[in-house]
């Protein structure tokens, strides 16, 4: 039996982020539609896949986030760090929003089906 692919997480970046301080005239950001992908995070062998890796590995600490192992930036290097408002898809596709204390699920909005 061959090797699985890895698991991958992706990170989405809020278009007009709040940082958790939404204001009239400043809104929170709608998931998904006020967001655009900047990362898709690889979930280490032998580990469960948590969003807490994601925002680290998406995070300036030693280096620009994108030098990072197992991270693969998505458009241009040019991206801020990852922080509250932002959202980690999981590989099982719920969305997590990075909260002040970690993260919660988003309800993400149901497909409607043509005609309905």
């Amino acid at each position: 039996m061959g090797k699985q692919p890895p698991l991958i997480m992706q990170v989405a970046h809020a278009k007009n982020p709040n940082f958790g301080f939404a204001r009239e005239g400043h809104p929170d950001p709608v998931y998904p539609a006020d967001f655009f992908m900047v990362a898709v995070v690889e979930v280490p062998e032998r580990q469960e896949p948590n969003p807490d890796h994601a925002f680290h590995l998406t995070n300036h600490i030693d280096r620009a986030w994108w030098e990072n192992p197992g991270v693969t930036l998505v458009g241009e290097p040019r991206h801020r760090s990852t922080s509250v408002g932002d959202v980690v898809i999981m590989p099982n596709g719920r969305a997590m929003l990075c909260t002040p204390l970690g993260f919660r699920a988003l309800k993400t909005p149901k497909k409607r089906k043509p005609g309905a």
